[in-house]
């Protein structure tokens, strides 16, 4: 592969986010593109380890033995790992789960991928709900909480998500 998909860049706000977003910089937009590498790549390892199979099976049939039965199953086997792999990474929404415990870093590491300074971190913050983070084509980002189709400003969710905070939400809620 050329290149690497991961490039250190700054924080962006405002227009400059909304020209990211638009120009196919935005974070989200490169797990997409990497994901969809990914797809490629096992798609191709597929289709050769798929003609592999159809050769191997011709030779087992053969009269010479030039494949033990001990080998065909385990080539078997590998290429059920190779479609298993890929029929999980050809799904829409690929999950990343991070847990841990408390302040261990869980809301750095998503602010660190992300790009931005989303979640709340440092002395007297912690996230105290479940949080789902999705890509959107739309310039500014926002957040949804449940009971409410009303889109709010992603800087809320310092607040929604806080233990600390005077507004609460349930902890399976964001």
């Amino acid at each position: 592969m050329s290149g690497s998909i991961i490039r250190d860049k700054p924080t962006l706000l405002g227009a400059e986010r909304q020209n990211s977003v638009t120009n196919n910089n935005s974070p989200l937009k490169l797990f997409t593109h990497a994901k969809t590498t990914i797809t490629e790549i096992f798609k191709n390892i597929a289709s050769y380890v798929n003609d592999s199979n159809k050769f191997l099976d011709d030779v087992k049939k053969s009269d010479k033995n030039l494949i033990t039965p001990e080998k065909y199953v385990e080539i078997q086997e590998l290429k059920e790992k190779v479609n298993r792999i890929l029929t999980i990474i050809s799904r829409d929404h690929m999950k990343v789960v991070f847990f841990g415990r408390t302040s261990n870093g869980k809301s750095t590491t998503m602010n660190a991928m992300l790009r931005e300074r989303i979640l709340p971190v440092g002395m007297g913050h912690t996230t105290n709900c479940f949080l789902q983070i999705e890509g959107t084509d739309k310039a500014e980002p926002y957040v949804l909480t449940p009971g409410s189709d009303e889109p709010k400003s992603i800087s809320s969710l310092g607040t929604v998500g806080n233990a600390l905070s005077r507004e609460k939400l349930d902890s399976d809620s964001l």
